[in-house]
């Protein structure tokens, strides 16, 4: 089943007719009718019932409209969160500050920083000058 025809069967049945439902997705009105055809194919039943312009849900047609919308709900959450993983920020940082400003430093901002990457892991080095440890960030903190 294609997508698409469950989101625009949504609008359809939230727009009460086809018509304005065509207007809305920049649909031909045939080409909506012939998706509600083939949902009533799919599902073996008459999804609504047309009075006019008007449309009006069988039995079957509210329970698919109600499925419908979970499922383009579900659909549209796996969507975002399969794209956060792609994006998802991660690894090692490390960072080299000097000794004397190492516990200030930590416990105000890389415990907030934790908090909020907890897929970033944190390398801290208390040395003015990193030696024999991976690239760093060297912060300067300068005092006022």
């Amino acid at each position: 089943m294609n997508i698409d025809y469950l989101k625009n069967y949504i609008v359809i049945v939230e727009s009460n007719n086809i018509s304005d439902a065509s207007k809305k997705l920049f649909i031909a009105q045939p080409s909506l009718s012939n998706q509600i055809k083939y949902l009533e194919e799919q599902y073996g039943c008459k999804l609504i019932h047309r009075s006019g312009r008007v449309i009006k849900l069988t039995k079957g047609g509210k329970i698919l409209y109600e499925k419908a919308k979970q499922i383009i709900k579900a659909y549209n959450e796996s969507f975002v969160e399969i794209q956060n993983l792609k994006h998802k920020s991660g690894g090692t940082l490390n960072i080299a500050i000097p000794p004397t400003v190492y516990k200030e430093l930590i416990d105000k901002n890389f415990l907030e920083f934790s908090k909020k990457h907890p897929d970033v892991a944190l390398n801290i080095y208390d040395r003015y000058y990193p030696s024999n440890i991976p690239k760093c960030i060297i912060l300067i903190y300068l005092w006022i």
